[in-house]
């Protein structure tokens, strides 16, 4: 309402997240993305940015194409992804409210579903993150109380990680 502008320079990316409109992030004194708290947090555009944005999720893996529908593989997995024809290799995100959870195979419109088991249920105040292993990758993703008690979760069961949307590269 003051209509101000105010530079704020910082490391601390939950900082920036909590009073930022606009970031800027500079490498060796360069911009090297610019956009919404948003933008930069749910679309990085490297893995640099990734990391220091707090992404989890982060799968390395090779491009390759059925059927007009491009697929990034990963230690035995098979991930549905949106890719520009010309990448052999490339790196994406799932953002872990991006992925929910069940305890059986389900159809829907999820793009991607994988089996896995936990490993981890950690309270994070009024959620819990919820660790599994997936072909040899942690996934993590938040579930509510609700539904970690609703669905009877414990370490060691086997649950299917839904991805809400096909991932974006990097």
């Amino acid at each position: 309402q003051l209509k101000k502008t105010i530079i704020f320079s910082t490391h601390n990316l939950r900082q920036a997240r909590r009073f930022g409109q606009r970031l800027f992030f500079m490498n060796n004194g360069k911009i090297i993305q610019e956009g919404s708290v948003d933008d930069i947090f749910s679309r990085p555009i490297s893995l640099d940015i990734a990391k220091h944005s707090f992404s989890e999720n982060i799968i390395h893996g090779k491009i390759i194409e059925e059927n007009g529908q491009k697929y990034l593989l990963s230690n035995g997995m098979k991930i549905s992804v949106v890719a520009e024809d010309n990448i052999n290799e490339a790196s994406a995100i799932l953002h872990p409210e991006d992925i929910f959870v069940s305890k059986l195979p389900i159809e829907s419109s999820a793009r991607n579903s994988f089996r896995g088991k936990i490993k981890k249920i950690e309270n994070i105040g009024a959620d819990y993150d919820l660790t599994a292993a997936v072909g040899g990758v942690d996934f993590e993703t938040v579930i509510t109380q609700q539904s970690l008690v609703f669905m009877n979760l414990k370490l060691g069961d086997e649950i299917y990680k839904n991805g809400k949307k096909e991932i974006p590269h990097l």
